[in-house]
């Protein structure tokens, strides 16, 4: 084993050896431990499926406000010559038509 606890569905609970020791520890003491840990490094436990639910929402709301930042166009030609161009339609950059 190593210096590290590891599930171990043999004897339910999470394990490490150390210096000639086994460490054994049942996973509902773990759990308990850990939420405690994380709450003392200011984040909260969540399982998978909260991140994922929260990661998915965030990822939607990211693209509906990417959709709108890119439907202000006025926006958009207010920026005209700094680093966006702006041309009339149906004319080239040198005065011909398209």
């Amino acid at each position: 084993m190593s210096e590290q606890l590891r599930w171990s569905a043999t004897r339910t609970s999470l394990v490490a050896s150390k210096g000639g020791m086994l460490i054994e520890v049942p996973l509902v003491v773990f759990q308990r431990h850990f939420v405690a840990f994380l709450a003392q490094q200011e984040m909260t436990f969540k399982t998978w499926s909260q991140l994922d639910r929260q990661a998915r929402a965030a990822w939607e709301k990211q693209c509906a406000l990417e959709d709108s930042f890119k439907a202000d166009l006025d926006y958009w030609i207010a920026l005209d010559g700094q680093g966006v161009i702006v041309r009339h339609q149906g004319v080239e950059s040198h005065g011909e038509r398209t």
